[in-house]
This record gives structure tokens, sequence and C-alpha cells, in this order.
């Protein structure tokens, strides 16, 4: 044993937590089928899964493709291995567990996977053709479940080795610049389907101001459009961004008190708080409060989108709120605003919610284990949470807003309900008419 080990020990050593480790394991018990892929292994944590080796000969064929494709560039196999065995100390670097594996093992895992997504997204494009019958495309289930895999935390590659098996096999443009495409663009065209958001400026893929982590990484930051500014401080984007809670970067006229709790939506509902959806912006995660409304855009939670959010929690999670946290913010906000089933009806009612995930008592235990284990505290300390919670909560306190609210719907929340109080009040009046006039009739006799 000592032996194996100092034979083979620089390659097993453990690694230290760095600036590159970003492709984590989840603790086991913290509901793990989330976080693991169910039809493609991506990367060395599930590789050799026995459930997962369907999708293998899937790799192999689209190695085998591009490197007929690439042969005109005299490009071989070994170019391949050797592009990659260049970025190793990286990318083992990039996980949070020792790769026990030997170094062929490793860069061959990294060249087949990292080449069958770089096929995968080609193909998607239309950038090159499919073969008719390829299992992935020509069965749904498939494919839906394929693009979940792609974005599992534990499912992931470095995005230095995509983006150089892309780079290298990327073949000549002729001359036209119509043809071009660069990878970020690529990636972003494969899951706008899947997650409709905003689109921005991508930078350079080679911008020495900002490197993406890996798949995941890239998703998330093209949501919450956290781009460094060239020059400028970290935390200064991150203020920036946090002023999007706080209605869209304008301070409001009152003084703003901070939060850790706002009321559920259907109790925001009876204060008179409205809820409004936001057309025309794609981006979910930019919720506002304006003139006693919650503004918020829709958001279509189906399986993917459930195990969408549960991943980029988790990552956030492992990554440190300093960085990125916009997904876990947007949690936060729902898990405070649904409590029950009623809810969720509430969201759904007013369009800012497309339930497909499963029934509403489903969505709403979903929502509510989202931040399960999360130490909200350092996000309301830091972000925008606790002031865009701290204005609802201000106009939730005022006592005549809420008085006005409840005395609407309790008595005013239908037509019937109106004619009925304006009849009370005539009978009312005209009890009171009448009961004066008796008065005066008998008081005027004892005068005289």
């Amino acid at each position: 044993m000592e032996t194996e080990l100092s034979a083979d020990w620089p390659r097993r050593r453990l690694r230290k937590a760095g600036h590159r480790c970003c492709i984590f394991r989840i603790p086991q018990g913290s509901g793990d089928a989330w976080y693991q892929p169910s039809t493609v292994s991506i990367g060395p944590y599930h590789h050799g899964r026995e459930e997962l080796r369907m999708m293998e000969e899937n790799k192999r064929r689209s190695l085998a493709t591009l490197l007929e494709r690439t042969k005109s560039m005299g490009l071989t196999l070994e170019d391949y291995f050797v592009k990659v065995k260049s970025l190793e100390e990286e990318a083992r670097d990039c996980y949070s567990e020792t790769i026990l594996l030997q170094s062929h093992e490793f860069v061959a895992i990294l060249v087949v996977d990292g080449c069958f997504i770089v096929e995968l997204f080609r193909k998607a494009a239309g950038r090159i053709p499919f073969e008719e019958g390829d299992p992935i495309f020509s069965v749904d289930w498939t494919f839906w479940s394929l693009v979940k895999d792609l974005t599992c935390v534990e499912n992931q590659i470095p995005f230095v080795v995509l983006r150089e098996l892309f780079d290298l096999t990327e073949l000549p443009d002729d001359g036209n610049s119509m043809d071009r495409v660069s990878w970020s663009t690529l990636i972003y065209d494969f899951f706008e389907f899947f997650l409709p958001g905003p689109s921005f400026p991508f930078p350079s893929d080679r911008s020495e101001s900002f490197r993406w982590r890996h798949l995941l990484d890239f998703l998330l930051w093209n949501f919450t459009r956290r781009l460094p500014v060239p020059g400028s401080p970290p935390r200064k984007s991150w203020s920036r961004v946090a002023s999007r809670l706080r209605g869209g970067g304008t301070r409001p006229a009152f003084q703003v008190t901070r939060a850790r709790v706002i009321p559920c939506i259907s109790k925001l509902r009876v204060a008179g708080i409205k809820l409004q959806r936001r057309d025309g912006e794609n981006n979910f995660l930019d919720v506002r409060f304006e003139g006693g409304a919650i503004k918020m855009p829709l958001i279509k939670l189906d399986g993917f989108m459930a195990a969408f959010l549960r991943n980029c929690v988790a990552y956030e999670r492992c990554i440190g709120y300093e960085r990125i946290s916009g997904m876990t913010e947007y949690a936060i906000f729902l898990d405070r605003l649904i409590d029950t089933y009623k809810d969720v009806e509430v969201l759904c009612d007013h369009h800012v919610m497309e339930n497909s995930l499963g029934t509403v008592g489903e969505v709403a235990t979903f929502v509510n284990e989202l931040v399960k284990g999360v130490n909200i505290d350092k996000y309301y300390l830091v972000f925008g949470l606790s002031e865009l919670f701290g204005q609802v909560n201000q106009y939730y306190n005022n006592s005549r807003d809420v008085y006005w609210a409840t005395l609407k719907n309790r008595y005013f929340n239908s037509s019937w309900s109106i004619i009925s109080f304006f009849a009370a009040i005539v009978l009312l009046l005209l009890s009171v008419t009448q009961t004066i006039f008796t008065i005066l009739a008998y008081v005027k006799p004892l005068s005289h």
C-alpha cells in the first residue's frame, strides 16, 4: 500500500479549495436525484454508472463523426488529447473532490464528454446534420432529460475544456463572416428554448475580464446579468444588481425599513397589495414593488425549470453568495410568498406563474423546500431582499390601507355585496328619518 501511495500520490493528492473549485458533490440526503444525471454522465463524478451506459455509445459515435469531419484540418484523436492534456491540472482543480483516476483516464473522459457536448450544440443549431433516427433527437423524452442533465451541478466539466475543443474543431468559415459563431452564443441558442431569459452582449470567449466556469455557471450569469464592469471592484457589480430588487434602482421617497419576512401573497392581497405581471420582461428574477403592487415577470414552472432552480440554489450555496446569488434570492422571495396551495392559485390566477409541475399543493411543497437549510440571514444583509421586504411590510402595516382593504374584501367583494350595503344604508336613513318625524310629532303637540 505504501508503494502504491508513493507512486500515485502526485496525481491523487488532496486538492485545496481555491478559486478554481467550482464543480461540487452535493451532500447525500439533500435530494440527490435533483443533482445527479438520469440519462448522460458528464465528467468523472458519475462516469461508469450502469444506468447511464446507453448514452456512452452515442458519445463515441459523436466523437467518431467529429474526427472524420476534422480530417481535412489535419487533426487526429491525439491532437484532441494533447489539447485537453495541457488543461488537466486546471481541470482537476475545478472538482471539489480528488479525482482518483490516472491521467489518461481523466483526459479521455474530458475529451469524449466535451466533444459530445460540442457536437450536440452544433446539431441543435443546424450547423451540422444529425443522422436520421438519432436517438437523442428522435426520442422526445431522451432529449429533454439530456438537457436537464447538462444543468446538474454534479454533472459538469470545466468551461475552458469545452471552449478549447470547440475552437480546435471549428471548421474554417470560408471567409463568410455570417457563418462565424462564438461558443458562448452557441450555448445560449441551445438553452434559449428551455430557459427563456434576457440576452445580453457576450464578452469575448477569451476576455481576460471574465471567464465562465461551466455550463450551469454560464446560465446563472445569463439570468442574473451580473457581468463585472471592467476596472471596477467586484462588490460594485453586486450592489448594482441588488438595486434591481429595490425598485429598479430608484430609492423610495420614504425611509426604507429592512425586514426578513413578508406575509404570504394571500394575506398581502387582503391588505390591498396588488400582484401584477410584468409583460415584456423575460427575466423572471426582475421583481419589483411599486405603487403598492408586487410586479413580477412570468415564471413557467415545469419539471425542467424545477430541476434548474434546485441546481442553481445548490451551486450558489457551494461557491458563496459573494460571487453570485440571484437564484437563491428569488427562491427566498417565492418561499415567502407561498405558504400553501392557495398562494400558488393566486400566482397562477394573476398569470405570474404557469404551473406544469404538478398539483398546486406539490408546487407549494417544492417552493418551500427550495431554501431548506439555507443560511438566509446573509442574503438579507448583503443584497436587496431586506429592503424589498421592508417596502412591502411598510405598506402592509399601514393601518389605513389595511383597514380599507379589509373592508373592501369583506363587504365589497361582489356587486351584490355593494347593492346590499347601499340598501342597508338607505334602510338605515329611512329608519332614522322615521324616528325623527315620530319624535317631532310627539314633541310638537306638547308645545301647544
